[in-house]
């Protein structure tokens, strides 16, 4: 357990001790994602309040446009957050540093990552289709063994996804990983990668629940879950790294 806080802390510390790098990794490619998204999001919901996502009868209204913006805000999302984590992967891993306002545009690295990410995400679907088939239907017969399943369930999907996520940053460097590999590589420090893991996520998805509850629904309000997302991410980004520098490089994380 005090290995995968370790693990956590090392994350933190990786974007709070290289900030500036970070930050020219990332900044310009995700505030221009942030702000084509957020246009996006307004020309959907006609405001700045994503909760409307969920009113059928306003997106009843917005039907053909909505389902171009959706789209287009997908194919923005994937391939600006991309492009940030394969530069950001190769910061930590080569030490290749950003030389301009962004990072080099490493098209196969890039056009690699998301293949992987797509292949990742799927195969995690597949795993927990029938675990969440057996919690719905526990919701039948009991609430409450429902929610602890839901809990169990969402712990467990986390757990698995960042253990496999190894062949990201192995993909983002050049290096061929098959998900089998990552799962042995990691199979040492698999109670610590849970917690790492379920704590990043806990205290992420927490704060993130507690901003959206007093911020204001307005550019203002927009322009701080940006930079709390923009946080979240880079630190996620530095847990996969961090994790794959222990169980592939064998790294030291002390």
């Amino acid at each position: 357990m005090e290995t995968g806080i370790v693990f956590f802390k090392k994350a933190i510390a990786m974007v709070g001790d290289n900030i500036n790098d970070a930050v020219r990794v990332s900044a310009v490619i995700y505030i221009v994602q942030f702000v084509i998204v957020t246009a996006l999001m307004v020309s959907i919901t006609g405001g700045f309040d994503a909760a409307q996502l969920q009113d059928p009868a306003q997106m009843a209204q917005r039907a053909g446009g909505a389902t171009i913006s959706a789209l287009l805000i997908v194919v923005v999302t994937i391939l600006s957050l991309s492009w940030i984590a394969v530069a950001w992967h190769r910061f930590v891993l080569l030490e290749e540093y950003a030389q301009g306002v962004v990072p080099a545009w490493n098209r196969a690295r890039v056009m690699a990552y998301i293949w992987k990410s797509i292949l990742l995400g799927l195969l995690i679907i597949g795993i927990a289709i029938i675990p969440m088939m057996i919690v719905g239907m526990l919701a039948a017969v009991s609430p409450i063994l429902s929610g602890l399943g839901m809990i169990a369930l969402f712990a467990g999907i986390i757990w698995l996804s960042t253990r496999l996520a190894m062949v990201l940053p192995a993909t983002a460097i050049g290096s061929e990983m098959t998900f089998a590999q990552a799962w042995k590589h990691t199979e040492s420090r698999s109670k610590d990668i849970f917690v790492a893991a379920v704590l990043m996520s806990l205290i992420f998805s927490i704060t993130g629940q507690v901003l959206q509850s007093f911020l204001p629904v307005n550019v203002i309000g927009a322009v701080v879950m940006g930079a709390f997302q923009w946080v979240a991410t880079m630190v996620g980004l530095s847990l996969i790294t961090t994790i794959y520098g222990a169980c592939v490089e064998g790294r030291e994380i002390a």
